[in-house]
């Protein structure tokens, strides 16, 4: 029986020591935390900076190529459709199913595609 409680008394101990040991560390892991935050957000910030000056790089050579070709309503694939915004696979096949087109204004006629729609692709579309 003696032999038990000892072997007992060892093991609380031994939990008491490792919950004292991680309450001393505590405030070590928050420091590190702290640095591992700073200098993630210090890498961030050089990423943004780098990304918005290929961002200007990449405005300066799309001044210079002339525009992407349009989308002619009248022949296009779903897929290529649905690469104008605001167009899902749904409006895609009402446009298929709507054609032929006279004007791009035609489109509008199309549950689904409003004013607001129209104007984000007028410019990416044509009835050729």
């Amino acid at each position: 029986m003696r032999k038990l409680e000892s072997g007992l008394a060892v093991r609380v101990r031994s939990v008491v020591l490792l919950l004292a040991a991680m309450l001393l560390m505590a405030p070590f892991a928050a420091s590190a935390k702290s640095e591992d935050n700073d200098t993630a957000k210090a890498e961030a910030k050089s990423s943004a900076e780098s990304a918005a000056e290929s961002a200007k790089s990449g405005e300066q050579a799309a001044e210079a190529q002339p525009a992407t070709k349009k989308i002619n309503i009248n022949k296009a694939t779903a897929k290529e459709l649905e690469s104008l915004p605001g167009i899902g696979p749904a409006l895609s096949k009402r446009i298929i199913e709507g054609r032929p087109y006279k004007t791009i204004e035609d489109i509008k006629k199309v549950k689904g595609i409003g004013e607001k729609t129209f104007e984000k692709i007028k410019d990416k579309i044509t009835v050729k």
